[in-house]
């Protein structure tokens, strides 16, 4: 996306989990999952599985396996953390938003990028945009560092115009 032509502004942020938040991610996945098990008739009539190994054995194998790989990224070194990608489009020519937008969007689906476009008028997304929002973002994703560190190489940074003829060159 780095050599569409137009007006926009490409910016990911990542903010490290606390422990606490890290856990209760985790341990709501887990619970997700467990309930996906459970057999009301068997608490019903008292045979339900007391032990985790019976609960386990007791499983349907691909809700066993996503509770083992769930087990793997939650012992994962890395740091998890909360990432968000945006793209903010601007200009005074509609035509020109809508081509640089299609564009945009075509690049990005070229490069397995998908993207959710959104009026300037949700209030929250304008602020889920701003730098050292404070809020929580619908479009959140749950990452470890190294995760997102490979995601952002999507871009490059630039400088923009290094200079301003109509301010004397500054």
């Amino acid at each position: 996306p780095i050599r569409v032509k137009g007006n926009y502004i490409l910016m990911n942020r990542w903010k490290p989990m606390s422990e606490f938040t890290k856990d209760m991610m985790f341990g709501r996945k887990n619970t997700e999952l467990e309930r996906q098990t459970l057999n009301f008739f068997s608490m019903l009539t008292g045979n339900e599985a007391t032990s985790n190994v019976e609960k386990q054995a007791g499983m349907k194998p691909a809700i066993r396996a996503k509770l083992d790989e769930l087990g793997i990224a939650e012992t994962l070194p890395d740091v998890w953390g909360i990432g968000s990608s945006f793209i903010c489009i601007f200009g005074d020519d509609p035509s020109k938003l809508r081509a640089t937008s299609l564009e945009l969007n075509a690049t990005l689906s070229n490069a397995r990028v998908n993207v959710t476009w959104e009026s300037v008028t949700i209030a929250d997304a304008f602020l889920a945009f701003q730098p050292g929002q404070g809020r929580e973002s619908k479009r959140n994703l749950n990452m470890p560092s190294s995760q997102f560190a490979a995601a952002s190489l999507i871009h490059q940074s630039s400088e923009g115009q290094v200079s301003v003829p109509d301010m004397g060159n500054e």
